[in-house]
């Protein structure tokens, strides 16, 4: 998996805050991904109110990208299907 760089205009104190919550969810699946994305999702959209919902999107997949990338335990194919998993849970967790 290929490093995905965060988006340009990202603002540092963001980006280590959606790190460090992304970086909690970790590769759970099922009902407990579902909890686990959408609390964190509506953690940072308190905690980031100006952030724009499709740059926190983008910061999101880069951080658990990353976090999933460096998981030695986990096969590029379970790697793949969990960030389908993970894209369906952030999708239903941004939409109002």
């Amino acid at each position: 998996m290929d490093r995905l760089q965060p988006p340009a205009q990202v603002n540092k104190d963001w980006d280590t805050q959606i790190r460090t919550e992304v970086g909690k969810i970790g590769p759970v699946r099922g009902a407990e991904l579902q909890t686990r994305v959408k609390s964190v999702t509506t953690d940072l959209l308190t905690k980031l109110p100006g952030a724009d919902k499709l740059y926190l999107e983008q910061m999101m997949f880069s951080a658990y990208c990353s976090a999933l990338r460096d998981d030695k335990t986990m096969s590029e194919s379970a790697k793949a299907q969990q960030i389908l998993d993970y894209r369906r849970q952030l999708h239903a967790s941004l939409r109002p």
